[in-house]
Formats: structure tokens, sequence, C-alpha cells
């Protein structure tokens, strides 16, 4: 199967010097924020010309904290002119993702560079807001979704 959008995520991942795990159809690769490292997932829909980018937060909401974080995050949706925040309603984990048509012929390096970088930008401008709502106002610093945050010590 002629694997040309693909090819065109790969293109663009290297150019931003992005080093990710390639397989059928979906790439995945984390970028580290000052505030912990972002998961993201590019899923590649060759058929229907469509290419959906995810950025997972590393930790997930506390039970009694989920209400608070997902009205910010519907305050942030609707601030958004593209893409959507949500919370996994399984392991509570928060997450921005943009789908987008991509082809009508020809894909263009632009358009697959701006699903990237809009949903890495919303990612990272959101990242201490959402941190917040989740512990109660503290900043927190994050690394992996296994482990647990620590709060970041004043100067």
């Amino acid at each position: 199967m002629v694997s040309i959008i693909s090819d065109t995520v790969a293109s663009v991942l290297d150019a931003l010097d992005i080093r990710y795990l390639r397989e059928e159809g979906e790439f995945n690769f984390r970028v580290g924020e000052d505030d912990g490292d972002i998961t993201y997932c590019v899923s590649v829909d060759e058929e229907g010309e469509m290419l959906t980018v995810v950025g997972y937060f590393p930790v997930c909401v506390p039970q009694e904290n989920v209400d608070r974080v997902c009205r910010l995050l519907n305050d942030l949706n609707e601030q958004s002119v593209i893409g959507a925040f949500s919370v996994d309603p399984e392991d509570r984990r928060p997450s921005f993702h943009l789908s987008n048509y991509v082809c009508g012929g020809a894909v263009k390096e632009r358009i697959v560079q701006m699903c990237l970088l809009q949903v890495m930008g919303h990612v990272s401008h959101s990242f201490q807001a959402i941190a917040r709502a989740m512990y109660g106002g503290e900043q927190y610093t994050f690394t992996f979704a296994n482990e647990s945050p620590s709060p970041e010590q004043p100067d």
C-alpha cells in the first residue's frame, strides 16, 4: 500500500529533529517540556486521507479533581478554533487531539506540520493550568504516567 501521508509525516518529524517510533499507520514520540514529558501519537488513515494527532499528558487526573479539570478543559475548548481537550473516562488521562483531512490530491508538508505544531503548542501552552487544576493550585513537575508528580521547590 502506498503510504504518502505516512512518508510526509516522517519527513516533517525528521525536519523538526524529532525521534519517533514508526509502526504501520502510526508514529509515537515524546517531547520533554519544562514540566514533564508529553507523549504524542500521530495516526494516519491513508484511505480516508486523514491525520490525527494526540498529545497525552504524563499523569492521570486524581478522581476528586475530575470535575474541576473537565470544566477547565471545556473552557479551553471554547477558546480553541481547532482540536479538543478531553479526559479519558477510563484512566482519567488528559489529552489534546486534532484530526484533519490532509490530501485532496496532494499531501502538503505544510498542512501536516501545522497539525503537529498546533497540537504541540496547545499542550505546551495549557500544561501548567491543567496541572494546577489537577492538583489544587500547586505547581508540579511531571515525568511519566506511571510515576507520582512531585511539587516544585520554591527558590
